[in-house]
């Protein structure tokens, strides 16, 4: 489930991904982009495009208003278990495999952080680095720099989702308990 940035448009997954206008109600689009379990979706900022990934260890952007495929990702490698679109970068965790990050005006690859520790489960850029939190109820920042990471948070159950407040002086996590 994402918000887009305006929080004036709801996308969230089932059988098939769901754009909602929030103000008014009413279904802006549905359509079906994967024959397998939707994991992470993604709005980009100031685009009718949607980042989509899953099980099938794919990576997809739409056109939201049309269900348009744009483009898929070959590179990616693993199941498809997070995203997240800032500016001109889009991140994607493949299970096992580590994060992509790719510029999101001409989808061309631009980093690799390797990474197969455990299992992320959400993944948030902050200013030029990665947040991340993992199965193990750890959390990294990645450097996008020099493609390495740290642990900045150890917890003692799985973290399931991260975020960061607007003026990046706090990390929210939360998952079977809130941190």
């Amino acid at each position: 489930m994402d918000f887009s940035d305006d929080n004036k448009k709801l996308a969230f997954a089932s059988d098939k991904v769901y754009v909602i206008d929030i103000e008014s109600n009413k279904l802006i689009n549905s359509f079906q982009c994967s024959n397998s379990t939707i994991r992470a979706l993604k709005f980009f900022s100031n685009t009718s495009s949607i980042v989509v990934g899953s099980f099938d260890r794919t990576a997809r952007v739409y056109n939201y208003l049309s269900g348009n495929l744009v483009k898929v990702f070959k590179e990616i490698d693993g199941v498809v278990m997070s995203i997240d679109v800032k500016n001109d970068l889009i991140s994607i965790y493949s299970a096992g495999k580590g994060i992509y990050i790719y510029n999101s005006n001409n989808f061309n690859l631009e980093k690799f952080i390797k990474y197969d520790n455990s299992l992320i489960t959400c993944l948030k850029f902050i200013d030029d680095r990665i947040i991340a939190s993992d199965w193990n109820g750890d959390i990294y920042l990645f450097s996008s720099e020099n493609n390495s990471y740290e642990k900045i948070f150890s917890n003692d159950a799985t973290i399931l989702k991260i975020d960061i407040s607007n003026d990046k002086r706090f990390l929210i996590a939360g998952g079977p308990m809130v941190v």
